[in-house]
């Protein structure tokens, strides 16, 4: 009987998930917001050039305010699952897996097999959220945000240990 499946993700605690979310909530709002203020006034046909210029709503203080919580809205959909469910998730595809033989090199390999699930569920769901809004390049936006709100996570959790 092979060991049991770990990762090397930490307290997963409550304490620790409002922090990450606060954290991810500091380095993804913003750049979502920023998103938000290049989207066009309406979706553009595959293939078709947009219909007409971006909103002109970027200074009124009440369309800023419903960028912001749209932005919010993103990762408070995204991050409860990966913090709580993604772990588990990864967790019992990696024991079906090795129920099969497969078993990958090292342990820490678990881990990289867990980020990639994790935020590669984060970066889709957010592109698709930030798509009904009709954001250009919401993917790429995903992408950034995403990165460099693992990016500095990371950091902190070394940091704060």
């Amino acid at each position: 009987m092979s060991p049991p499946i770990e990762l090397a993700i930490g307290d997963r605690g409550p304490r620790w998930f409002l922090i990450a979310f606060l954290v991810t909530q500091l380095v993804e709002v913003p750049i979502y917001e920023r998103a938000l203020r290049e989207r066009h006034s309406a979706p553009a046909t595959r293939g078709a050039p947009p219909d007409g210029p971006p909103t002109a709503d970027k200074a009124h203080p009440r369309a800023r305010a419903a960028r912001i919580w749209i932005a919010f809205g993103a990762s408070t959909i995204t991050h409860p699952i990966v913090w709580f469910a993604m772990p588990a998730l990864t967790v019992a595809l990696l024991e079906a897996a090795a129920r099969r033989g497969i078993l990958l090199p090292h342990p820490g390999w678990n881990t990289i097999v867990y980020g990639l699930l994790a935020e590669g569920f984060a970066v889709g769901v957010e592109a698709l959220y930030l798509r009904a809004f009709r954001v250009r390049r919401a993917l790429l936006w995903s992408v950034a945000a995403n990165a460099c709100s693992v990016v500095l996570g990371t950091a902190l959790v070394r940091v704060l240990g």
